[in-house]
């Protein structure tokens, strides 16, 4: 299966800190990222770190997609990255292998960028379509950052 792996970067004026509180915390993913249902954090989280997992509820082209994702790396206030689980490793079926690297870094006064790299396998069902999903993709995340700068400067 082809990898997918697509970016997007955006400032907002927001302190760094304030920005990658928000970012780094998967409940408030529904806020701003369209098709996202429902963000749990499992176990007694946060605060988050390496190990720590969330599942989540989703709705891409029409299919619930569900997963759990562990934090591989966590700078705090600067670096949370994260990737989907396998059903071998307490993860659950029917979803695709996803990575996510979020990072934050201040520009300026009261001002920041958010950046992220999403890398996925789309899988069987999703890899039929895989051209028209790569832009689908990439054109979601690029709209759920502009959403993200909307939901920190309000």
């Amino acid at each position: 299966m082809p990898v997918m792996e697509t970016s997007a970067a955006v400032e907002v004026a927001v302190r760094a800190p304030d920005a990658f509180a928000f970012v780094a915390d998967a409940t408030n993913n529904p806020r701003w990222q369209k098709g996202m249902v429902d963000c749990t954090w499992l176990a007694d989280e946060p605060p988050i770190g390496v190990g720590s997992r969330y599942r989540q509820h989703a709705r891409f082209m029409g299919r619930d997609v569900r997963s759990i994702f562990e934090v591989t790396e966590y700078v705090d206030g600067q670096v949370i990255a994260a990737r989907t689980l396998r059903v071998d490793e307490g993860g659950v079926a029917g979803g695709f292998p996803i990575t996510f690297r979020r990072s934050v870094e201040p520009v300026g006064e009261g001002r920041c960028r958010v950046r992220t790299v999403v890398t996925g396998e789309p899988g069987r069902f999703f890899g039929l379509a895989a051209g028209p999903l790569a832009w689908m993709v990439r054109r979601s995340i690029r709209a759920d950052y502009r959403r993200l700068v909307g939901v920190l400067e309000s």
